[in-house]
């Protein structure tokens, strides 16, 4: 299922951008859901020409961040807004970046995107790229700071890790049934999700479905 987004105006092409979620059926029980298993991603990029690029994210429980200085007390701050993301996210979504590249940013593992709040949060105003934090103890380099999001924003991130960080994500690369990631797609310019977005059977051995359907409040 495709899920318009219908008011982040200020994301170029947003009525191109959709969440993608699943019709679920197991037996004789039904069942709808957002989350959505690793694979599907790339398989829609795979399966679906009407689909430009695809994208997933992660959501991280509370994770502490800590931010160390040599000679000074840490800082350390229990943080609520930081995801997993893919490389293309960034671009997917066409966010504005006030340091590094959307394109490469996430490349590597345990590299992060920080929002412009939290570039000064952490490290003042001295620029953050280059430097690291610690998450849930495990070392980040920034590689990027994006432009705030204003408060109309479906998606509230002030933390973007590299997704090829979390082998638990990996783990579970084969796993339709592990629905634990969200799915986000854009469709090619003059496909929508009522015109012809991906609608057919695309997960493993029948066990769930995924059609294009508009819900602009999905979120």
């Amino acid at each position: 299922m495709l899920h318009e987004n219908s008011y982040d105006n200020f994301v170029p092409d947003v009525n191109r951008i959709c969440a993608v979620g699943l019709d679920l059926k197991f037996g004789e029980e039904e069942g709808l859901t957002t989350n959505t298993p690793p694979p599907l991603g790339p398989r829609i990029l795979q399966d679906f020409p009407e689909v430009e690029t695809a994208a997933r994210t992660f959501f991280l429980q509370e994770t502490v961040v800590r931010r160390e200085t040599p000679g000074q007390a840490p800082l350390v701050f229990n943080e609520n807004t930081a995801y997993g993301a893919d490389t293309a996210f960034l671009e997917l979504f066409n966010f504005p970046m006030l340091q590094g590249n959307a394109s490469t940013a996430l490349d590597r593992s345990n590299t992060v995107v920080l929002s412009e709040r939290m570039a000064e949060k952490y490290f003042g105003k001295k620029s953050p790229m280059g430097q690291t934090l610690f998450f849930n103890d495990t070392q980040y380099t920034v590689t990027g700071v994006a432009k705030n999001l204003p408060l109309n924003s479906t998606l509230r991130f002030d933390f973007l890790l590299s997704m090829s960080t979390f082998k638990v994500v990996d783990n579970f690369a084969w796993s339709w049934l592990w629905l634990q990631v969200d799915t986000w797609v854009k469709l090619r310019e003059a496909v929508t999700p009522a015109t012809g977005g991906p609608g057919s059977q695309i997960s493993h051995d029948g066990q769930g479905t995924c059609s294009s359907r508009v819900q602009s409040d999905w979120h």
